[in-house]
């Protein structure tokens, strides 16, 4: 008769490959929680190189916890005042900050893949030293920095510009309009996303202008805050001869398209083109006579 194998012999018994997968698949919470499986699981958590940190979700769990443990003890609670309320987010952000930095100082591989998702303010010092702490490990191929702020974007430091592996870079209510467009390009990048960024047009054209492989262009702008007239972005076609996706979805666009007659490139490899709220007729069009 064969053996029979318990489950914790089947999990230690599988390929490094395999854990490190699912360990990819699932929330860095979960991930970390793994290590109680075996012996063979209790560091593997630490060399992921998919690091996904999601503020509100881990805010949710808190409550959630906060809650039961309430229950649990059968205490009767108002319903929370405006202090209280300030208080807990504090609280949460804290914490958020103190599990990340936990995670990162634990980490032993590379970290080729990071995502953050959270409420920022113009100033955040946490923030700060997290891009710059992986901006030193020089390993970051796709960087996410999904920021939902308050009344403004969050200012991305200078270390922000020592990304040169990444291939992949998508940006949320950042702000890079204060720095000079100084960056050398990030040579790898295939893959560029902003939305509602406060950014100027001469910084577009120059990250794109030093990114030859670029072949995915997406530049959202929903507010008015975030306006293009200071550069020619008609010029912008001339820089991309590589682009494959095009997304454009402009709402305050006030650039003179006037002297756009042809595309400066025939975009050859060009396989899906969406450009909203752009204007192609009448004065400032692509069909204007003046």
């Amino acid at each position: 008769m064969k053996p029979k194998h318990s489950s914790s012999d089947i999990i230690s018994g599988l390929p490094e490959i395999i854990i490190e997968t699912i360990l990819c698949l699932v929330p860095i919470r979960d991930a970390v929680t793994t290590s109680i499986l075996s012996k063979k699981w209790r560091y593997s958590w630490n060399k992921i190189p998919k690091l996904v940190f999601n503020e509100e979700d881990m805010f949710n769990k808190l409550k959630e916890k906060h809650r039961e443990e309430e229950d649990e003890e059968n205490i009767e609670r108002e319903e929370d005042d405006e202090e209280n309320t300030e208080n807990e987010v504090l609280t949460g952000k804290y914490k958020f900050f103190y599990a990340i930095h936990q995670v990162l100082l634990m980490h032993h591989g590379s970290i080729i893949e990071f995502s953050l998702s959270m409420k920022s303010n113009y100033k955040c010092v946490e923030l700060d030293q997290i891009i710059t702490y992986l901006s030193r490990k020089n390993t970051v191929k796709k960087l996410t920095l999904e920021l939902n702020g308050y009344n403004s974007t969050y200012e991305l430091p200078l270390s922000f510009f020592s990304f040169h592996q990444l291939t992949d870079l998508y940006l949320q209510h950042c702000n890079l309009e204060h720095h000079q467009p100084i960056v050398d390009g990030f040579g790898m990048l295939t893959s560029l996303f902003l939305n509602n960024v406060d950014i100027t047009g001469e910084q577009i054209l120059h990250i794109v202008s030093k990114s030859p492989l670029l072949k995915s262009f997406s530049l959202v702008q929903s507010d008015y805050r975030y306006a293009f007239s200071r550069a020619p972005m008609c010029d912008l076609f001339g820089y991309i001869p590589a682009i494959e996706h095009l997304y454009l979805a402009i709402l305050h666009f006030n650039s003179n398209w006037s002297s756009l007659r042809e595309l400066p490139t025939p975009l050859v490899h060009l396989k899906y083109a969406h450009l909203l709220s752009q204007c192609f007729t009448g004065r400032y069009g692509l069909l204007s006579s003046s």
